[in-house]
């Protein structure tokens, strides 16, 4: 959690950047906890958005933005 927050003032402050995406496939609940604790928003789930095990799966698409809390 700690991680993905510096990262993502790195990259919203440093870089200016205007978004942030975390990808994670919908059944890795572990990681999905993560973006979740560290603030991202989640906005929806994509269909056949990453390959695991060259396998097409859904994912789930969190986001931080600028002006975001904590951001």
């Amino acid at each position: 959690r700690r991680a993905v927050r510096a990262i993502a003032r790195s990259g919203l402050h440093c870089l200016k950047l205007t978004r942030l995406e975390i990808v994670v496939a919908t059944d890795n609940i572990a990681s999905r906890g993560v973006a979740e604790k560290a603030g991202a928003v989640f906005e929806c789930v994509a269909r056949n958005r990453l390959i695991v095990g060259a396998k097409p799966v859904p994912a789930a698409v969190y986001a931080i933005t600028p002006g975001q809390s904590g951001f």
